[in-house]
């Protein structure tokens, strides 16, 4: 079941994962994807100052992690940026397994995927 949430700004209703996440990563802002982007307008627009920018900010996409992996994995030979949140996976695991050792876990996916060694 999947659970709809309200902007708070206007009448959009949609799954939470649909929300942009907060800058410090503890969750989805209340308002949605077109709301944020208006306000960030808003904000540049009544700036006294307005820099030049090349690239308009957008917000990060968000991948899941096997898409994450596949993305790395097909650009391991030339250079390129990636910005976006990963959704990992929740495993039934067990509860003692550590934040240490889930790290270290996707730490070592990565490198099998990038062909990146870490010392």
């Amino acid at each position: 079941m999947i659970i709809l949430v309200h902007c708070s700004h206007c009448s959009y209703r949609g799954p939470i994962h649909t929300f942009p996440l907060k800058k410090n990563g503890s969750g989805y802002t209340k308002a949605c994807l077109a709301c944020n982007n208006k306000k960030a307008e808003g904000k540049e627009n009544t700036a006294k100052s307005v820099a030049f920018r090349a690239i308009p900010h957008l917000p990060p996409s968000t991948l899941a992690l096997t898409n994450c992996l596949k993305l790395v994995s097909a650009n391991k030979n030339s250079p390129f940026e990636l910005d976006t949140f990963v959704v990992l996976p929740k495993e039934k695991s067990d509860d003692k397994e550590s934040i240490h050792d889930i790290a270290n876990t996707l730490r070592d996916t990565l490198a099998v995927a990038s062909d990146y060694h870490w010392k």
